[in-house]
């Protein structure tokens, strides 16, 4: 069974990342929510809108 480690060390290797990446606040690295056209942190108030990641 595959550890989170060696796919950490192959992102870092490789430059790819998760896409799941973008749904975390760069700030606080909080979840970010989904509302409508906009991913908020509830954390921090940090917010990207849908031109952001579209």
């Amino acid at each position: 069974m595959e550890t989170e480690e060696p796919r950490r060390e192959q992102e870092e290797e490789t430059g790819h990342v998760s896409a799941d990446a973008m749904l975390y606040c760069p700030v606080c690295n909080q979840r970010l929510s989904e509302h409508k056209c906009k991913l908020v942190c509830v954390r921090c108030g940090y917010y990207m809108s849908c031109a952001d990641y579209c």
